[in-house]
């Protein structure tokens, strides 16, 4: 899809600020987001501003950075990058993996939390062991993430369904000015299916507005028919399309 590079370099920007990095280096016009490797949107690199190096000399440096840092290089291309870039990863042995749809609700309608629904600004402990298991996260990452949590500067909604004695769906809302950025939304397994997303999207919504929010993004992975369905239904439109590009041992290794 063909979108403003300036919607897009503030929708990154937006993004940057609500999931930080533990780590930042700038290259040449890209930023190199670190994170000991738990989270994708965290441990990539992106471009940002218009290139002030060659690009085949950006690859190089920031090759150099993942090696010395022990994570796998990741790339992140949003249309930001210069024409060509792409094929001088796949000719370094990079390929397209997990490709996100960036989508965005420029006009918030008002909406209600559930009973159901309690919002938290901040993790508990229960909170993110819960959401990580429903994830399928390993518990190795919890402190990283916690840290992660913890640097958020903006005000966080930590996101809570509980049915009976047990809780059953999670999601984060970070609100920066107005807009609302919503991460990491999950319904456990066994109640998919039952409008628990729904409840959980609106519920966070409703808690943005409040603290001033006229617009939303998210991101979500395009073979996600399901969500892409549900955020269409509450008025989300896709902004732009994101192609990672990982190395293919990496990617080999991952399927293995």
């Amino acid at each position: 899809m063909c979108a403003d590079p300036v919607l897009v370099r503030r929708l990154e920007e937006l993004c940057f600020n609500a999931w930080p990095a533990l780590r930042t280096v700038l290259v040449g016009g890209w930023v190199v987001r670190l994170a000991d490797g738990h989270a994708r949107r965290a441990n990539a690199a992106s471009p940002i501003h218009p290139e002030t190096m060659a690009s085949g000399d950006i690859i190089d440096v920031v090759d150099d950075i993942f090696v010395r840092t022990g994570l796998e290089p990741v790339y992140r291309l949003t249309g930001l990058q210069q024409p060509g870039f792409e094929s001088l990863l796949r000719a370094r042995g990079y390929v397209d993996d997990e490709p996100i749809v960036v989508m965005r609700n420029p006009v918030l309608e008002r909406t209600d939390s559930h009973s159901s629904v309690t919002i938290s600004p901040t993790a508990s402990d229960q909170w993110l062991h819960e959401a990580l298991t429903a994830y399928g996260y390993e518990a190795e990452i919890e402190p990283e993430l916690r840290r992660l949590f913890g640097d958020i500067v903006w005000p966080c909604g930590f996101a809570t369904i509980r049915r009976e004695d047990q809780n059953i769906a999670w999601g984060l809302a970070v609100v920066e000015g107005d807009h609302v950025g919503l991460f990491d939304l999950v319904v456990q397994a066994d109640f998919r299916g039952k409008g628990l997303g729904r409840r959980l999207v609106r519920s966070l919504l409703g808690w943005a507005r409040g603290l001033g929010a006229s617009s939303a993004y998210l991101q979500v992975r395009a073979e996600n028919e399901p969500a892409l369905g549900l955020y269409h239904s509450l008025g989300f439109i896709e902004a732009y399309g994101v192609r990672h590009f990982i190395r293919q041992s990496a990617q080999s290794q991952a399927i293995a």
